[in-house]
């Protein structure tokens, strides 16, 4: 080995040693900000949720800044559904079977009958929109899994890699949640893992997270209806 490469050894280890140093050094709040500061720089990520409460949730999702895409798998009572989401330009467009338009986003029976199995559309301006565009996109996702209050460090193994990060208390829809989040503890501090609980445990999800900033491409369905509440409006 040359002198010029083992230089060059020294300093790329010494960085990578000073990077662990600095995010071991680092309060819950500035462990946070480094955590979702590093997420936010990038353009895209893929994600896989396993949740168990309102029935067996596995979620596939590639979120990117303005568009993303979620396959949904939901299994309760022994049944199982399918759905898939698409955000686009300030629309939501949702296929899905009557089970799991019922079941999992929460649509009464007669509506979920109505439009089981066709592309409906949500617009921005509806109020079922937030509720079904949730951690779509990048954004959305992020503020879905951001830690808010009572934060403290957190320290954990994934597959024989060491991991920081933080937890805290944070609220989806009015109930209370404990959430942590953690990185690698060498590099850029971008989120890998995610575990969300309910205060009661009632409710439970894991995230694991990666290919962030790979670019995605997320077509549009061609035909779509809008959705319509029971009086006869765009919901």
């Amino acid at each position: 080995m040359t002198a010029r490469v083992s230089a060059l050894v020294v300093v790329v280890a010494a960085a990578a040693l000073s990077a662990a140093v600095a995010t071991a050094a680092q309060s819950p709040q500035a462990l946070r900000g480094s955590i979702f500061a590093a997420a936010r720089a990038q353009s895209s990520v893929h994600y896989v949720t396993a949740t168990t409460g309102n029935g067996n949730v596995i979620i596939v999702a590639d979120a990117g800044r303005t568009r993303g895409i979620q396959r949904i798998r939901y299994a309760n009572a022994e049944r199982i559904g399918h759905a898939t989401i698409i955000v686009a330009n300030r629309t939501a467009y949702v296929h899905s079977d009557a089970f799991t338009l019922h079941g999992f986003l929460g649509l009464p029976k007669a509506q979920a009958a109505r439009y089981a199995n066709i592309w409906i559309r949500v617009p921005h301006q509806s109020h079922l929109f937030a509720s079904v565009a949730a951690a779509v996109t990048l954004p959305s996702f992020l503020a879905e899994i951001y830690p808010k209050t009572n934060l403290v460090r957190q320290t954990r193994t994934a597959k024989g890699v060491p991991l920081v990060g933080v937890q805290g208390s944070t609220r989806h829809q009015g109930m209370p949640f404990v959430e942590a989040v953690f990185a690698r503890t060498g590099g850029e501090p971008l989120p890998v893992v995610e575990v969300e609980a309910t205060t009661s445990a009632s409710f439970k999800s894991t995230t694991a997270m990666g290919r962030w900033s790979e670019k995605l491409h997320i077509g549009l369905p061609r035909h779509t209806v809008p959705i319509v509440s029971s009086a006869g409006t765009t919901a």
